[in-house]
């Protein structure tokens, strides 16, 4: 707890850089759809990160149309997510070696091709 509290600002974005790509890679079908789910996952760490240290203004993203979405259609489409990486995790996990990793994030992310 101690080490995650004396993290600095890059340190921050490191994290949620790593995050949001890793969710995009674990979660996208082609470049298209990892780019979509990684740029949202960005921007939910972004609103809870605003949320907490009690901003009132929170950086919603617009839908296709540029239409602002609002704070519960913003949070069901983070929720859809999460819900379908935990799913995916509990899938691989009752697939896996337990002496293995369910993820090796590396052959994830530098072997993805597209469908």
């Amino acid at each position: 707890m101690l080490n995650f509290l004396c993290q600095s600002r890059v340190q921050f974005k490191e994290l949620t850089f790593r995050l949001s790509v890793r969710a995009g890679f674990f979660l996208g079908a082609d470049t298209k759809n990892r780019k979509d789910i990684s740029e949202h996952m960005r921007r939910a760490y972004d609103v809870r990160s605003k949320i907490v240290h009690g901003s009132s203004k929170l950086p919603l993203p617009q839908d296709t149309s540029g239409r602002q979405l609002t704070l519960s259609e913003f949070v069901a489409i983070t929720e859809r997510y999460v819900r379908s990486a935990l799913h995916k995790f509990i899938l691989l996990a009752s697939e896996a070696n337990a002496s293995t990793e369910l993820v090796d994030w590396e052959d994830l992310v530098f072997a993805a091709k597209d469908n």
